[in-house]
């Protein structure tokens, strides 16, 4: 793990709790599926993200990584359709700061 997603983790953990929940933070780690990040806990890591690293994160989409706060028609479970989101991890917030914004990374290159 570089110094950059060793800075992440640390932010992250204190945000999610996740070491709390058991989980050890690494490169690998998915916002909302290992840690549990959604609504607005989601929007305070991003932020928090965005503000340290100085990293503009216009045209991110935190609803393809993770569900808002409450529960929507679409997320409830059987016999409805279950949605599925994205993942989103520790390594590709990094990759984010090497590439100095969202757009420029690959994902904003292929519109995620």
């Amino acid at each position: 793990m570089d110094e950059v997603e060793r800075e992440i983790a640390r932010g992250l953990s204190e945000i999610a709790a996740a070491p709390a929940r058991g989980h050890a933070i690494g490169p690998g780690s998915r916002l909302y599926h290992d840690l549990g990040l959604t609504g607005d806990d989601l929007h305070e890591a991003v932020v928090w993200f965005s503000h340290r690293f100085r990293v503009d994160v216009t045209g991110m989409d935190l609803r393809s990584f993770a569900p808002g706060e409450g529960w929507r028609l679409w997320e409830w479970p059987w016999p409805f359709p279950q949605k599925t989101y994205r993942e989103l991890t520790v390594r590709d917030l990094a990759e984010v700061v090497r590439a100095g914004s969202w757009k420029a990374s690959r994902f904003g290159r292929h519109r995620a």
